[in-house]
């Protein structure tokens, strides 16, 4: 959604590491949350391989700044580093990280970035496991009312964005927006 926003080139994308369900679905979701925000947006995605080559990570990046994205977010580790570096070496492009607002680190180039944390979910089952209720079994969790912003805002990411960004953060909570989990892999 972020990416769709605030691309001038109306060209963004994403560099992730490998390609199995969890990442399949956070790439797939991601696009869809890019075309929500613009359904005409182009999107870019391609897999690395691995999460932590921020070598490889870069000529991605570059690949896809080649092709007019003005803004690229991640799934990786150290990589993402990467990424930066070629969002930082073209002077006009924005980047979106994942975990934690580490803005500080690259301030010119890293816009925003999304609260990913399983706080939340580990306090419920904590919860759970008090009242003798949890269950072993396979879960998937969402955003909760209680999970906080789902971005954290820098002085790149223009307050109007932020603010209809947590708009569409409420929307998917209450379940007017419903997410599609796709975990396809490219090819597959």
């Amino acid at each position: 959604f972020v990416l769709a926003k605030v691309s001038e080139t109306g060209i963004v994308g994403q560099i992730s590491g490998q390609c199995f369900p969890s990442t399949a679905a956070n790439q797939n979701g991601t696009r869809d949350g890019a075309m929500y925000a613009n359904p005409d947006i182009e999107w870019l995605a391609t897999y690395t391989g691995d999460f932590t080559d921020p070598t490889r990570a870069q000529q991605a990046a570059q690949a896809m700044i080649d092709a007019g994205a003005d803004a690229l977010t991640t799934n990786l580790n150290d990589a993402v580093w990467g990424v930066v570096q070629a969002a930082e070496d073209s002077g006009d492009v924005f980047v979106m990280t994942e975990w934690f607002d580490n803005s500080e680190i690259a301030p010119d180039v890293i816009g925003a970035a999304l609260n990913k944390t399983y706080a939340p979910f580990v306090a419920n089952k904590v919860d759970e496991i008090l009242a003798g209720e949890w269950k072993g079994d396979h879960q998937r969790f969402g955003l909760t009312e209680d999970w906080g912003p789902g971005v954290f805002k820098t002085d790149l990411l223009s307050q109007d964005i932020y603010d209809e960004v947590l708009e569409v953060q409420q929307k998917i909570v209450s379940g007017e927006i419903e997410v599609a989990r796709d975990e396809t892999c490219p090819g597959q």
